[in-house]
């Protein structure tokens, strides 16, 4: 029991860690990011304070409404897991590099490697069964009210945060729809390898 509990600890940070390098990568990029991403961006330029404080703020509107939608209490130790996604995300922004100049490979490349990062930490944190960022909550909960796949409701998910992020004035990119239609399949895919690692871990004596 203790061994599950730790290596739960390390999946949830580790994850945690990785798919918020992921996401400033992708930021970075110049190519394109996540629908909710760029609400976040547009946020902030609008309205300001940081990225990752209206990740928190938009987390409680998300979080709600995944409680509604499945006629439940809405459940907000997810604000817990949302406060140290917003901390790592403000912190990769503020250490990684800016990227100069507009050569699409280069802005391609990075926001690639964002992706399939993003991609991995997703699928390593949401096996330690701590409260899931309210992204992938709601994810979850449109998973459950459609009665779809993971990939599915990701697809849906994203498509929503695009409307909303151009209702912003935010330019979606050719990034913002390899996000759409490529992540939700890449985190499945991922998840079959980071299940397999987490089964054992878990079993080792």
């Amino acid at each position: 029991m203790k061994r599950e509990k730790t290596v739960r600890s390390l999946f949830f940070l580790v994850g945690l860690v990785i798919q918020t390098l992921g996401i400033s990568l992708t930021l970075i990029s110049n190519f394109g990011a996540g629908g909710w991403d760029l609400v976040n961006v547009g946020l902030s330029s609008h309205f300001g304070l940081t990225i990752g404080t209206w990740l928190n703020i938009v987390a409680v509107i998300l979080i709600t409404v995944s409680g509604i939608m499945n006629k439940r209490f809405p459940q907000y130790t997810c604000i817990i897991t949302c406060f140290v996604q917003g901390i790592f995300i403000d912190m990769w922004m503020a250490v990684l590099p800016k990227m100069h100049g507009d050569v699409f490979l280069n802005k391609f490349l990075v926001f690639m490697v964002g992706i399939i990062v993003i991609s991995i930490g997703v699928s390593i944190y949401i096996l330690a069964k701590f409260p899931v960022g309210s992204l992938d909550h709601f994810m979850l909960s449109i998973q459950e009210f459609f009665h779809i796949p993971v990939g599915a409701a990701k697809m849906l998910m994203e498509g929503l945060g695009v409307v909303l992020a151009l209702l912003l004035g935010q330019k979606i990119g050719i990034g913002t729809v390899i996000v759409i239609f490529c992540i939700g399949p890449i985190i499945q895919v991922m998840l079959k390898y980071t299940t397999r690692l987490y089964d054992n871990l878990i079993k080792q004596d």
